[in-house]
């Protein structure tokens, strides 16, 4: 990643911002856009990312671990640097969204409160999601596992997906069911 690609995917981050307004780029929309919880955290995300894979230098790392955690502290959302997630992140509403390391997220996803996107499964099968490009995530949905959510999917309020979401797709619900034996040891 260079510097003109950090400085576009901001730009578009901030754009979803305007919620469907003519704004254009602009210091003042900037200003706007820190209004939002949701864009300081997005804000830390880039920037971070982007001195990470520039240096490997520790005070640089050591600067960029603790103002994660302070912005995680202040909006209550997690989104680890080795996270990659394209241009035009709209976190609508901030506090307890958590997102696994190594998840990978596409352009204009829509991300809501109480949202999780996490590392699940056994073996094989562990690993955490890939979402496609103009997912919408309704508030407290989780999204779990070695799965792909397709492009254009809305993801339901509540809703716990744990299996490959086809595109175009609506989901909805959190049916519960026994799907082995094998209980907690491993996970």
């Amino acid at each position: 990643m260079n510097l003109k690609e950090l400085i576009h995917n901001i730009k578009f981050d901030l754009l979803r911002y305007t919620y469907g307004s003519s704004d254009t780029f602009t210091l003042s929309l900037f200003f706007k856009g820190l209004a939002h919880l949701g864009f300081w955290a997005v804000l830390n995300y880039r920037i971070g990312r982007y001195m990470r894979l520039k240096t490997k230098n520790k005070i640089i790392w050591a600067i960029t671990g603790l103002n994660k955690i302070i912005i995680e502290i202040l909006t209550g959302i997690s989104i680890p640097y080795s996270c990659n997630i394209l241009s035009g992140i709209l976190i609508g509403h901030f506090s307890n969204i958590m997102i696994a390391g190594n998840v990978q997220i596409g352009t204009n996803c829509t991300l809501h409160q109480g949202v999780t996107i996490g590392l699940a499964g056994r073996e094989e099968k562990k690993g955490v999601p890939i979402i496609g490009d103009d997912v919408f995530v309704g508030a407290g949905a989780v999204i779990l596992g070695k799965i792909k959510v397709g492009n254009a999917v809305a993801v339901g309020s509540n809703a716990v997906i744990t299996d490959d979401v086809p595109d175009n797709a609506v989901v909805v619900g959190q049916k519960a069911e026994i799907i082995s034996y094998k209980g907690s040891k491993g996970l």
